[in-house]
């Protein structure tokens, strides 16, 4: 292994692609040669450096073979700048020397490279910064900052929007630019993946970024990816596309770009709360607050080189800013992409050419617009109505509700605390609906829009509902599950009365989703963990059940009685084993609560899996989904 560079001594540095993007890190490059910083000890490149060309960067050697330009130049850190296609090899060549990496995005075309090139670090010791440029930015953090002190209230999801134009100059530069995958030889096995789209390569940053903002940025933070993906230019990736990503605590984040623009918009991220909104905008360092009873408060932020945070890295062992771990959650979005089927060709009436510039381009009407409602409402393109999209994956029509309308695959959730996502500061509390895709296939996703604290009535009075509608297609299915804080007597925005404004408005719900050709699923409330002295599990909800079984045989509506199911579940497990199922937590067992948890109505992840695992079976035996709709079966397996 390359031993840690000693303070004040330049560190030995080689370029790998000295073009294309290169040419930024040979700027960068010169920067550090010419403050004393770095020393570029080799360039590899498959054509010799042009006269000039490494003009500032001292004399480094030249080699085409980069395992025998390390192997005798022994750099410290390796700079990988070439096509996505070759990132792995490269990647795993220069580990193999013993050097540390600067790798481009996406580190990866594949997430079986992803994993190979994690195990690699793992086995090495050695680092791997992945070239997203953003997460250098201090803005990130202001944002994370911002959420966490709650300025805009509860967040309650993530946009991204992307309007670049790209002419046909840009798809020729190269071979594999606008390729999913590039052929190498002459058989059909002789291919590699390239994935060279929209959303995995020139907007990344979009994609990369909101993950970021939201922590849910690892592999294993990603529930679920709903992909549009289509083309207006002739080539095999995507040019136009969206993508509706569910975290596994519930966050949605949606990102809508495009290369098809009428001209250049500053990509940015917006995070929604209940309050007001954060606009990032991720090129320019730019965070703009707006919240209500305040004028907009706008700031630029500093931000950090990655090749210097590398560099610092080596020589005090701080923590990198881009480390490959950070982007696992892209690269599953990068997977989804790869595996998806290929992107739609938009018919000619749906873009027009301009040739006012250097080269002919292609633009699609109105798609500044489109991406701007994404970022605003959370919704895929086919959910505004574009009329070019459709969505290209649904689920069979199994089941024919009112109108005839097919059952589809989007479960949105309306609910209370009991179903929600929670931030990492709340962990282990996990609500139902977060557990709830891993009992689905992976063509069903869920959209949880539960917020803790809501009643029927406050999530209408906060317009919760909107947003939900807006996402509704016919055949969607809408559960909504209330009823513990419309016992709140003293909030009067959130108490009901049972047989009044409960019913009326659980009857929105049902009205609003069967007026979209959606399916309304009523639930009653989940029970809360409590015993009498004989240890008998006792029923705290009152009238509110009740009411929810009577309005849904008075209008027609799937029920899953949660209320009775989960009592008799507590009843079963007693009084001592049903406190694994909820939030009771001994002193220091988990770093949020060091004085440890008695909650009876929260649950941890084991009791959230539970509910979850009753939704799942309920809306199987109502018919609303099919067995195989379950993951991996028709019978989950049993309860303890």
């Amino acid at each position: 292994m390359t031993v840690p560079p000693q303070a004040g001594t330049p560190v030995p540095v080689v370029l790998c692609g000295i073009r294309g993007y290169g040419g930024h890190h040979r700027a960068n490059l010169r920067r550090l040669v010419g403050e004393g910083r770095v020393r570029v000890v080799g360039v590899c490149d498959p054509a010799a450096p042009a006269d000039g060309e490494l003009d500032g960067l001292g004399e480094p050697a030249w080699s085409a073979d980069l395992a025998t330009l390390l192997s005798e130049r022994r750099p410290a850190i390796t700079v990988v700048s070439t096509p996505i296609h070759t990132h792995l090899d490269l990647a795993l060549t220069a580990l193999r020397s013993g050097s540390h990496l600067l790798l481009e995005k996406p580190p990866t075309p594949s997430l079986a490279g992803f994993l190979e090139l994690a195990g690699a670090l793992r086995a090495t010791g050695l680092a791997c910064q992945v070239g997203f440029q953003s997460f250098g930015s201090r803005a990130l953090a202001a944002v994370r900052e911002l959420v966490a002190d709650e300025a805009i209230g509860r967040p309650h999801g993530i946009g991204a929007a992307g309007a670049w134009v790209r002419d046909a100059r840009y798809y020729v530069r190269t071979p594999w630019a606008g390729r999913r995958r590039l052929g190498t030889g002459s058989g059909a096995a002789d291919t590699v993946d390239v994935v060279d789209g929209v959303l995995t390569n020139p907007l990344a940053h979009a994609v990369a970024t909101a993950l970021r903002i939201d922590g849910g940025d690892r592999a294993e933070d990603v529930a679920a990816v709903e992909l549009e993906l289509f083309r207006a230019h002739d080539i095999e990736a995507d040019d136009t596309s969206c993508l509706r990503l569910t975290t596994t605590r519930g966050t949605i984040v949606t990102v809508a770009a495009t290369l098809c623009a009428e001209r250049n918009a500053a990509p940015y991220v917006v995070v929604h709360g209940e309050r007001g909104r954060i606009v990032l905008w991720y090129t320019e360092d730019r965070v703009l607050l707006e919240r209500a009873g305040h004028g907009p408060e706008e700031r630029v932020h500093p931000r950090t080189d990655l090749l210097d945070d590398l560099i610092a890295h080596l020589r005090d062992g701080g923590g990198l800013l881009s480390p490959l771990e950070r982007s696992g959650a892209f690269t599953r979005v990068v997977e989804a992409v790869r595996t998806a089927p290929d992107p739609a060709r938009l018919p000619p009436g749906a873009w027009h050419a301009k040739t006012d510039g250097a080269a002919p381009r292609r633009v699609i009407p109105g798609v500044g617009a489109l991406v701007d409602a994404s970022a605003a409402s959370l919704s895929l393109f086919s959910e505004l109505g574009a009329p070019w999209a459709v969505r290209r994956t649904r689920v069979p029509p199994r089941r024919r509700g009112r109108g005839g309308r097919a059952a589809r695959r989007t479960l949105h959730l309306a609910g209370d605390s009991t179903a929600a996502g929670k931030p990492a500061s709340a962990a282990p509390m996990t609500g139902w609906g977060v557990a709830l895709p891993r009992f689905l296939a992976q063509d069903l996703a869920v959209a949880n829009h539960a917020a803790d604290g809501r009643s029927s009535r406050s999530f209408l009075l906060e317009r919760r509902l909107d947003p939900i509608l807006r996402a509704l297609l016919p055949g969607d299915l809408l559960l909504v599950q209330f009823g513990h804080n419309d016992q709140k007597t003293e909030d009067a925005s959130r108490l009901t009365d049972p047989f009044g404004t409960y019913r009326h408005c659980l009857l929105r719900y049902v009205r609003a989703a069967c007026d979209r050709g959606a399916r309304p699923v009523l639930l009653t409330p989940v029970e809360r963990r409590r015993f009498d002295a004989a240890g008998r599990a006792v029923a705290t909800h009152g009238d509110y059940p009740g009411v929810v079984r009577e309005l849904a045989a008075a209008e027609g509506v799937p029920l899953l009685d949660l209320q009775a199911e989960t009592l008799a579940l507590w009843q079963r497990l007693g009084p001592e084993g049903s406190k694994d199922a909820f939030l009771w937590l001994s002193p220091g067992e988990h770093p949020n609560h060091p004085r440890g948890a008695r909650d009876d109505t929260h649950f941890r992840p084991h009791g959230a899996a539970e509910v979850a695992r009753l939704v799942a079976r309920g809306l199987c035996a109502a018919g609303l989904l099919a067995p195989e709709d379950l993951r991996g079966t028709a019978d989950l397996p049993p309860l303890p």
